[in-house]
């Protein structure tokens, strides 16, 4: 789950109080920007889907220190690397170019037409 507008002055343990009265948290991620500060979101990752569910309808219309947090579910990650691959619309060996690599052009002198030939 991603919990938008997180006040900047939020820790991990008060998220952890909020969101633990409605489920086991397995993990608790709080991005933070170089001054240390929050960065406004947090992830969270409940034991099971129904804890996770119950937190989001319990909590989806909190207010925190003065802001309202959003709830968003998180998508899964995919698992499958050639999926991935086909995402990022890169190719791995398959003959394709990589982007960033230099090419090679190659320039056929062709002597047949166009010319002044006598």
């Amino acid at each position: 789950m991603i919990v938008k507008n997180v006040p900047f002055e939020i820790t991990k343990k008060d998220i952890r109080e909020l969101f633990g009265a409605h489920g086991h948290l397995k993990s608790v991620r709080l991005p933070k920007k170089f001054d240390s500060r929050s960065r406004g979101f947090a992830f969270l990752e409940f034991l099971t889907r129904h804890e996770a569910e119950n937190a989001y309808a319990a909590l989806r219309h909190t207010h925190l220190l003065g802001r309202h947090l959003v709830l968003e579910w998180a998508e899964e990650a995919e698992q499958d690397i050639e999926v991935l691959r086909k995402k990022a619309g890169l190719g791995y060996g398959d003959g394709a170019e990589l982007p960033g690599r230099k090419r090679q052009l190659d320039i056929a002198e062709d002597n047949t037409g166009g010319g002044d030939e006598e």
